[in-house]
């Protein structure tokens, strides 16, 4: 633990600066400097190095800081943050210095406590409670040399506590508000404390207790005797002359305390206070505290039973059993108004039908928190943790027996394995739509018939699945839904602008969904050879667009495949007429004149395609059939002309 202590000087006066740039001429600056004494308690419970370099820092206002000129004091260190702004931060420069501190020279006084019914003693140094009042209390101080060599004469002094009598700081912080009559002394545990010690008893005026420092001269000045009084209020324990405690002894001493006129409006007040004494070691006389001891009267009770809430439903209805089986209970914590988690080890007492907590206050507020011991089991009440493993009840102890306590019902319930469904498969993971969301459903119950009755099923729009219990408790399953498959692109032939039809291929089976221009729809069904068709009711027009999709059983429709309508090539190639040829007969060419028109026409139209097929009639007309089918015409008034008839010989 680090302890900062400040010292401030910005309100000295500048003709009393005693750092910093103060120096008289012929001065060094380094010769000006504050010193420093701390006084270090020694309280280590072994032997302990203690590196004090850099543990004096000094700051100032950024505008009093100077340019640095020597190296005497280092600069912008600031381990603890003293400071945001490390310019004005200085400490001294790194030194092989340490303080060792020896193994203290110090008795061990511990204390316990028990009511006289009570079986063990459990630690006084951290708040005993007592729940009964008609009990004594037994209050056991050990007296133990951890020490490797012996201690010599111990004068020490324990206080009987009286309502409203303060010793002062050496031994309590403030006046006690309820008090003890001391009733016995037992040092039976070891037989050697009889030959060690002497014990004496005072009866100490109250008009002196009150909270003025008593140290050991003022404690041992008071009149002792061998005699315990009901006015007896403090204890003395002095070694016999000569007697030193051996290295590494105990010696433990019980004093039995009725409660002196304390009632139930003492619940919840508490008394602290501790040993005092003196002892002599090698390293010479000390006087010192022993550990702090506390008391408290806690009367109030509080208690919960336990059912098995069979349907899940938060209530225990009729036919739900108690759970009596201590192995099978939650364990039990309890936290104060302050959050302070209570020391209930020692105070919880099983009843027939549940458990109480004793050593609480009254009326005070106070939240038991529950923990399940069986990962199979989870709380149906209460509020909980998100997987219900803990519960936690606000309850007010009340004043009453642990017969007469009232037990919260708090319920318990088996976990309920869940099976995951069969996965759903849906048009989008990320949004199903409601009938989906059925069947989602209906695919888990089919998995998890026996769910508690009023319990809820629900698919989300991912198709995760909320179980909500009777009792509010939810559980969420996942991965419920497969994505379905999309359908394969359909092929899409070439359309041009006389065809009366659109075409493809695809999946055998698929049906096929063709979108004219207009938005008109036509279906076809792919055959067996894995083509199909549409009929148009009429040709479309060039750069207009077919959209086709194709749809697979139990497949998502396939993306679109766009087609724009494309000119045949007829009508990208138009023809040009050729030179006439003379032909004999126009309405019945030869053979030869048939091929002389071809020869003209592919004269005239150079770049018609390779693959175009040319065919002249008998007549003359002609007609450039393409790959695509498309025809281009010539008409025989473009083609052909009669010959002249030759002059007749006179």
């Amino acid at each position: 633990m680090v302890k900062i202590h400040t010292i401030d000087f910005s309100g000295v006066s500048d003709d009393k600066k005693i750092i910093g740039w103060s120096a008289t001429a012929g001065n060094h600056f380094k010769d000006k400097y504050i010193k420093v004494e701390v006084e270090v308690e020694n309280n280590v419970a072994s032997n302990k190095t203690v590196n004090y370099d850099q543990t004096l820092f000094v700051t100032t206002p950024e505008a009093n800081v100077r340019p640095q000129t020597l190296d005497t004091t280092v600069r912008g260190v600031d381990p603890y943050n003293l400071v945001t702004n490390k310019k004005t931060i200085f400490t001294n420069k790194p030194v092989s210095t340490f303080l060792t501190l020896p193994k203290a020279d110090k008795l061990d006084l511990t204390t316990e406590a028990k009511l006289t019914t009570d079986a063990d003693y459990s630690s006084a140094n951290d708040k005993f409670r007592i729940v009964d009042i008609t009990q004594d209390l037994n209050l056991k101080t050990s007296i133990t040399n951890k020490l490797a060599s012996e201690v010599g004469e111990v004068d020490m002094y324990i206080p009987i506590p009286k309502k409203g009598q303060n010793w002062g700081a050496n031994i309590q912080g403030k006046a006690f508000d309820y008090g003890f009559n001391l009733k016995g002394v037992d040092f039976s545990e070891n037989p050697e404390f009889a030959n060690q010690f002497d014990i004496s008893y005072a009866t100490v005026d109250e008009s002196k207790l009150n909270g003025s420092l008593k140290g050991v001269n003022e404690l041992k000045g008071e009149s002792f005797s061998s005699s315990i009084t009901p006015t007896t209020n403090l204890v003395r324990i002095k070694s016999k002359p000569g007697k030193k405690i051996p290295a590494n002894s105990k010696f433990p001493i019980t004093l039995t305390l009725g409660l002196d006129n304390v009632t139930t409006a003492e619940d919840g007040k508490a008394v602290s206070w501790n040993v005092y004494y003196q002892a002599d070691y090698t390293s010479g006389t000390t006087a010192d505290k022993g550990r702090n001891i506390e008391i408290g009267i806690t009367l109030g009770k509080l208690g919960v039973t336990f059912f098995d809430d069979a349907n899940s439903n938060g209530v225990k209805d009729a036919g739900e059993q108690t759970i009596t089986d201590a192995s099978a209970a939650p364990k039990i914590e309890v936290y104060n108004e302050q959050g302070e988690k209570e020391n209930i080890d020692k105070t919880v007492e099983k009843t027939a039908t549940g458990y109480v907590v004793k050593g609480l206050v009254t009326d005070k507020n106070y939240t038991v928190k529950l923990i399940s011991a069986d990962g199979t089991k989870r709380f149906t009440t209460g509020t909980t943790n998100e997987n219900r493993s803990t519960t936690t009840e606000p309850i007010v102890p009340t004043l009453t027996s642990v017969e007469d306590t009232t037990l919260k019902p708090v319920g318990l319930t088996t976990r309920v394995t869940l099976t995951q469904p069969d996965l759903t498969t849906v048009d989008n993971t990320a949004l199903l739509t409601d009938d989906e969301k059925t069947k989602v459903e209906t695919a888990f119950k089919a998995k998890n018939p026996t769910l508690p009755a009023g319990t809820t099923v629900k698919a989300g729009d991912n198709g995760d699945v909320t179980v909500t219990y009777p009792d509010g408790y939810k559980e969420v399953i996942t991965n419920t839904v497969a994505q379905r498959a999309t359908s394969a692109e359909p092929t899409v032939d070439k359309v041009d602008t006389d065809d009366m039809k659109v075409s493809g291929t695809g999946v055998a089976g698929a049906t096929i969904e063709v979108t004219l221009p207009d938005g008109t729809k036509k279906t076809a069904t792919v055959g067996a050879n894995n083509k199909w068709e549409v009929t148009l009711d009429a040709p479309l027009a060039k750069d207009a667009e077919v959209k086709v999709v194709q749809k697979e059983n139990d497949k998502l429709a396939s993306p679109e495949v766009k087609k724009a309508v494309v000119n045949t090539v007829a009508a990208d190639n138009p023809l040009t007429a050729p030179a006439t040829t003379e032909v004999a007969n126009t309405a019945d060419l030869t053979p030869a004149e048939k091929t002389a028109v071809k020869d003209a026409v592919k004269t005239a139209n150079p770049t018609l395609p390779a693959d175009a097929t040319i065919e002249v009639k008998n007549d003359g007309t002609v007609e450039v059939q393409y790959a695509d089918g498309s025809v281009n015409k010539l008409t025989p008034a473009q083609t052909v002309v009669a010959r002249a008839a030759s002059a007749t010989q006179q």
